[in-house]
C-alpha cells in the first residue's frame, strides 16, 4: 500500500512538473497538493508546490511549504535557495542572505548558489561581496557566462569598465544563450537602475536551476555515501 501510494505521488508530481511547464499553474497547484496528500513527508513536494505558488504570486504560502520541505530535509541546499527568493520577493533581503549562507554552508561548490548570492549582495549593495561570489562561481564553472555577465555589471556600477569590459569579452567566446535574471543595481552615484538580460524567473529558468542543483546536490550526497568508513 505505502509503495503504491508513493509510485502515484511521483506520477502526480511528474503530471504536475509538465502542466506547470506549459503554465497551466491550476493544474499543477492541484497535482502537486494532491502527490502531498499521498506523502506529507516528501520534500520536493513541497518545494515544487512553493515555487508554483511563486509564480501565482502566494508568497506566504511557498515560504510556509519550504518550511515544510526544510523540517523533512534539513540539509538539502535548494530548499534555503527558494526559500531566499520568497523573502527577497517580499522585500525581506535580510533573511534572504541568512537562507543563501545557509545553502551555501551546505555546499560552497555549486556555482549557482554563488550566482544567486551575488545577486542578493548586489541588490543590498554590498558589491565588494558580490564580487566574490561572482569570481568564486566562474573559479569553480570557468565557461558560466551568466556570472561573467553579472560581475561585468558590478565593475560597471563600480566605475570599473576596464575589468568589466574584460568579462564580457569572455562572454563573447562562450557566446551563451539568451536568459534573464533582472537585478537592482546601485550606479556609482547611488541611484539605482535595473540589470535586464532576457527572463528567468519564470518557471522554466526556476526548474531548470533547480534540476541542476539538485544533481550536484544528489551527486555529492551518494560520493559521501561512498567513502562512509
Amino acid at each position: 500500500m505505502a509503495v503504491s501510494a508513493s509510485k502515484d505521488a511521483e506520477f502526480y508530481l511528474k503530471r504536475g512538473r509538465l502542466y506547470a511547464d506549459k503554465g497551466k499553474l491550476e493544474r499543477a497547484l492541484a497535482d502537486f497538493d494532491k502527490a502531498i496528500e499521498l506523502q506529507p513527508n516528501y520534500p520536493m513536494a513541497y518545494i515544487f508546490r512553493a515555487m508554483v505558488y511563486r509564480e501565482m504570486g502566494d508568497l506566504d504560502s511557498g515560504i510556509a511549504d519550504l518550511d515544510r520541505s526544510i523540517e523533512l530535509q534539513s540539509d538539502d541546499p535548494t530548499a534555503y535557495m527558494n526559500r531566499a527568493a520568497l523573502y527577497r520577493a517580499k522585500g525581506d533581503l535580510a533573511t534572504a542572505l541568512a537562507d543563501m549562507n545557509k545553502a551555501a554552508e551546505l555546499n560552497m561548490d555549486i556555482p549557482q548558489i554563488l550566482l544567486r548570492r551575488g545577486g542578493l549582495y548586489a541588490e543590498m549593495g554590498d558589491l565588494d561581496s558580490s564580487i566574490a561570489d561572482y569570481t568564486k562561481a566562474v573559479e569553480l564553472q570557468p565557461d558560466f557566462a551568466e556570472a561573467y555577465i553579472h560581475r561585468a555589471e558590478i565593475y560597471r556600477a563600480m566605475g570599473n569598465p576596464e575589468r568589466a569590459n574584460e568579462d564580457m569579452a569572455k562572454v563573447a567566446l562562450l557566446n551563451p544563450p539568451n536568459y534573464a535574471p533582472s537585478i537592482p543595481l546601485p550606479d556609482p552615484y547611488g541611484k539605482k537602475k535595473k540589470m535586464t538580460m532576457s527572463a528567468a524567473g519564470s518557471w522554466k529558468g526556476l526548474i531548470d536551476g533547480e534540476k541542476l542543483i539538485r544533481e550536484i546536490y544528489e551527486a555529492r550526497k551518494n560520493s559521501l555515501r561512498a567513502y562512509k568508513p
